[in-house]
């Protein structure tokens, strides 16, 4: 059926059909504009959601105690679910274990996935506050390679350690005295050994004092860049 059919002077006019539906479809567009553009406020004060969160326990250690103490303040009624996650290498995490972010530092990580910075921090060596090698202003790392080491590997494959492959790779000699997954365990066993740990400081000052520690800057932190924390979200999500 027509239309707009042409009248008087060419000018196009509507038909009886097209006037009639005038009405009903202003009405119909109005309400699709509503479904695609109004989407429900998110409220934090009033909000009951829950986020699954995955991330290592050193970067639970730095965020969690700040989120929720937040939390607690400005959503009292969120949840937080932590995943142990070490390494991301696809986006089969952020589909399969429906985790909404992802914090750490991954260079493998996919380019479709967004992210944005958190935070940074620097390379030290930990030992026993009364290990010999503080004896030393300044600490190299032939000097460090004397002693057992302990590394806390993240990897899938816990013998893969970018300061291990460093250190073999300058021809250093050492003995991997203990390699853990868990960054605080790998501080905790230090006390009363000579045991050195590669850490970084926003994990060892907390606990320092209590385990007593002391830290020094690692002799390679100037090989490597600042580790850069960042958060990771699938595209789906943003």
């Amino acid at each position: 059926d027509d239309l707009l059919v042409r009248g008087q002077h060419s000018r196009m006019s509507l038909t009886p059909l097209a006037a009639s539906l005038q009405r009903p479809l202003k009405q119909t567009l109005e309400n699709i504009h509503e479904v695609l553009s109004g989407h429900v406020k998110f409220e934090p004060q009033t909000s009951h959601c829950t986020f699954h969160l995955g991330m290592s326990d050193y970067i639970a250690f730095v965020v969690m105690p700040k989120l929720m103490a937040y939390l607690a303040e400005h959503a009292p009624h969120i949840k937080i679910i932590q995943h142990a996650v070490n390494f991301i290498n696809a986006d089969k995490q952020f589909e399969q274990d429906n985790l909404d972010l992802v914090l750490g530092s991954f260079s493998n990580a996919i380019g479709s996935l967004k992210s944005q910075g958190l935070f940074t921090d620097e390379a030290v060596i930990v030992a026993d506050s009364q290990h010999p090698i503080f004896d030393k202003k300044i600490i190299r790392l032939e000097e460090v390679a004397k002693y057992p080491q302990v590394f806390a590997s993240l990897e899938s494959d816990p013998r893969k350690n970018f300061i291990q492959d460093y250190m073999t790779k300058q021809g250093y000699q050492f003995i991997a005295g203990l390699i853990t997954p868990h960054t605080l365990i790998a501080l905790r066993a230090l006390a009363g050994t000579q045991l050195i740990a590669h850490s970084v400081t926003r994990l060892v000052k907390p606990v320092q004092q209590a385990y007593r520690l002391a830290m020094r800057p690692a002799p390679y932190r100037t090989q490597f860049p600042k580790y850069h924390a960042k958060q990771y979200w699938h595209v789906k999500m943003h």
